[in-house]
């Protein structure tokens, strides 16, 4: 009897000595796909939130050409592609009913 237990812990190891272990799910494909839609919304507003946080900063160094007089091009750059980002997110958010 340990003769066969040997052998199928032998067929069930991997090369590094651990045993592999397959498994299959059925039924999760919306999860994955909520949690695939959320991690992109993350995603998003992480990147608004450093094109924010870098438009502020840059307004308050003044770096770069100005435009309008005293506004620096570059934080205002940041400022609108931040405030489109954030109207995508929030549109995306609204047609899907979840917060």
């Amino acid at each position: 009897m340990s003769t066969i237990a040997s052998e199928l812990l032998r067929s069930a190891m991997m090369d590094d000595g651990r045993p592999s272990l397959t498994m299959y799910h059925r039924g999760l494909e919306a999860l994955q796909a909520n949690i695939s839609r959320t991690g992109n919304r993350l995603s998003v507003a992480l990147i608004t939130l450093g094109l924010y946080l870098a438009g502020s900063l840059l307004m308050q160094h003044s770096i770069g050409p100005r435009i309008s007089g005293d506004m620096p091009l570059f934080a205002v750059v940041a400022y609108l592609l931040a405030l489109l980002l954030s109207l995508r997110l929030v549109l995306a958010i609204s047609r899907s009913g979840h917060l």
